[in-house]
């Protein structure tokens, strides 16, 4: 029985947990209003572009792995008078994100850009030079450490295919729309089209609340400008909310560049056909002197450090706010509120619907035709038709129907039996073709022999 999964989902639902400490303890640098920083680190876990992926790419859905990465970065500068604690604290981000490799490899490449950025905007902005040696060191370890730790780990490493693809496909990457757009379910949507055509991993909405806000807030200072002729006054707010605050002047250059980094090696402008590349993208200049830095097949994930910045910097503006007590700036702070409590509830309601393919109940369902199998006689289960979606080759690439698909992981969780077909689990090319020889042959291959016992 399925009972394994409940914990997993135990675990995942834990990451809210954590991720809302971490959060609080970030936005408690920026602001002082304990009831703003408690209602702010509830919400803003649950409005992750992070959490489309409960539905798939689990692991990927853990945004306390990337709050823990913002908060050591924040410690390294408060420890600015003490370089053994920087060393230490740069140790320790150094470990997180090597660790954080082998719960998805995209987190090594997303945190070492992030630490990457973060050290060299803060050598800029706090004039310090050494910084920059951190910016290459600390990403440097983590690529090293987790290369070194694959070779000794994973018997496949030399097997896998050099062929590489990825970084360039259009479907991958993000645009600018995609901050913009509600999800479909979105109860507060704009005038931009919710059901715009594109790849849901490329859509990381900002929220009502941000949007909402930041249009209230820059129509009133328009209107300061426009009618009370005071251009200075209404320019010198938000400017010394940027200027009196280092860190979050790094982190809001940080999240742009990762921003830019989601948008992959480019693509056409305003849908003409002038073809834009991204030169700003660290990882278009990389795969030029090496490509495997091409392998990195969604650049929309780069993204999702970006939303946590995005409601700092929203965060520190509804302080100002509530901290004029005029009530234009109250009306403005409330709507938001509102907004961010609405984003959150719409995301909760969609992730905490009761249907589930792999709970016990929906399992005893799907199977009820199933007749009589002792599985202890057999030891893996070889789902015909065949399905391969293992690798990043496309030409070996060998889909199926999702409900059938869907019923192979009910039956392989019912019988406790692992199938040996593939789906995302990274196997290499040949033992794909080995399975197909074994199935148009009819007897298992001598490779395939090696790894079955006598069942």
């Amino acid at each position: 029985r399925a009972y394994d999964i409940v914990f997993f989902n135990y675990f995942l639902m834990a990451n809210f947990v954590i991720a809302s400490i971490f959060y609080f303890l970030l936005i408690s640098k920026f602001i002082n209003n304990t009831l703003l920083i408690l209602f702010l680190s509830l919400c803003v876990p649950w409005l992750s572009p992070m959490v489309l992926k409960l539905g798939g790419h689990m692991n990927l859905s853990l945004s306390s792995i990337i709050l823990l990465t913002y908060l050591l970065l924040a410690k390294f500068i408060e420890y600015a008078y003490s370089n053994v604690r920087q060393i230490y604290t740069a140790l320790t981000l150094t470990a997180v994100v090597t660790i954080s490799f082998f719960i998805h490899g995209y987190y090594l490449f997303i945190l070492s850009f992030l630490t990457f950025f973060f050290f060299f905007f803060s050598a800029l902005f706090n004039k310090k030079p050494k910084y920059l040696l951190y910016s290459l060191v600390v990403p440097a370890m983590c690529f090293l450490l987790c290369q070194f730790a694959l070779k000794f780990i994973d018997q496949q490493y030399y097997e896998r295919s050099t062929h590489v693809i990825g970084l360039g496909f259009d479907e991958w990457e993000m645009s600018i729309v995609g901050f913009f757009t509600p999800y479909l379910h979105s109860t507060f949507r704009f005038f931009l089209p919710y059901d715009y055509p594109f790849n849901l991993e490329a859509r990381a909405y900002l929220g009502a609340g941000f949007i909402v806000s930041i249009a209230l807030f820059c129509f009133c200072r328009l209107f300061t400008v426009l009618y009370k002729k005071t251009i200075k006054e209404a320019a010198t707010s938000f400017k010394n909310i940027i200027k009196s605050n280092i860190l979050l002047s790094t982190f809001l250059l940080t999240a742009f560049f990762l921003a830019v980094m989601s948008f992959g090696d480019g693509g056409y402008a305003f849908h003409t056909q002038h073809h834009v590349y991204n030169y700003l993208n660290p990882l278009f200049i990389l795969q030029k002197i090496k490509p495997e830095f091409g392998h990195i097949r969604f650049a929309t994930r780069f993204q999702y450090p970006v939303l946590f910045v995005v409601y700092l910097l929203v965060a520190v503006v509804l302080q100002h706010l509530w901290g004029t007590k005029k009530k234009s700036a109250l009306i403005i702070f409330t709507i938001t509120i509102f907004l961010i409590a609405l984003d959150t509830h719409d995301q909760i309601a969609v992730q905490s619907m009761p249907f589930n393919l792999f709970s016990n109940r929906e399992i005893e369902r799907g199977l009820n035709d199933l007749p009589f199998v002792n599985f202890e006689q057999y030891q893996a289960l070889l789902p015909i038709p065949y399905t391969y979606v293992g690798s990043e080759n496309i030409d070996s690439t060998i889909e199926t129907d999702d409900d059938f698909l869907y019923k192979t992981f009910q039956l392989s969780i019912h019988s406790r039996l692992p199938l040996m077909s593939s789906q995302m689990s990274r196997t290499p090319e040949y033992q794909n073709a080995k399975l197909v020889e074994m199935i148009l042959n009819g007897k298992p291959d001598r490779l395939i022999l090696e790894k079955l016992n006598e069942k």
